[in-house]
């Protein structure tokens, strides 16, 4: 039976009762190296988000075979170490992708369309008031969209700003 350990959080997954049938599955709090090597010294697979795995916690880690980064990323894992002592490493490439493109389109329309400016000033009048104010609306089709990088994520927020006509 392989044992599997999830890092940070409870089972919120219900990965216990999933997998229960071929592994054991504990939930371990920890978040120093020392508590990493100690909660986790027996596990055949642990599932983490940001914790760092360095060379030397991989060593310390004699059974693990497979780590699983519940992220897009996994620079907080010392890839070479982990295939000099055999250990899989994987990631979840699409975490997140549509929302985080969803609220980073949210925050381009709300800066273009003045939503902070008009919520204060409604705050502060009672009402809005388009003419009495100094800050124009734009139109969000007249705009240009420069993204840095284009990966998964910029993709992602190129489409949906090309459904305003930018």
């Amino acid at each position: 039976m392989y044992h599997i350990s999830i890092l940070g959080h409870a089972d919120e997954d219900d990965y216990g009762e999933r997998l229960g049938d071929i592994a054991r599955v504990s939930c371990c709090p920890a978040s120093t190296e020392d508590e990493i090597a100690d909660q986790c010294e027996d596990a055949d697979v642990i599932v983490c988000r940001g914790e760092i795995f360095s060379a030397e916690l991989l060593e310390r880690l004699e059974e693990l075979k497979l780590l699983v980064v519940l992220s897009s990323h996994y620079d907080n894992i010392d890839l070479a170490a982990a295939a000099r002592q055999g250990i899989t490493v994987i990631n979840n490439p699409l975490y997140c992708v549509e929302d985080i493109a969803d609220h980073t389109c949210a925050m381009m329309l709300s800066l273009l369309r003045r939503i902070p400016e008009y919520q204060h000033d409604i705050r502060e009048t009672g009402k809005w008031q388009y003419n009495g104010r100094h800050w124009p609306l734009h139109r969000v089709g007249d705009n240009v969209i420069g993204l840095v990088g284009f990966g998964r994520t910029g993709q992602a927020v190129a489409k949906r700003m090309h459904a305003f006509g930018c």
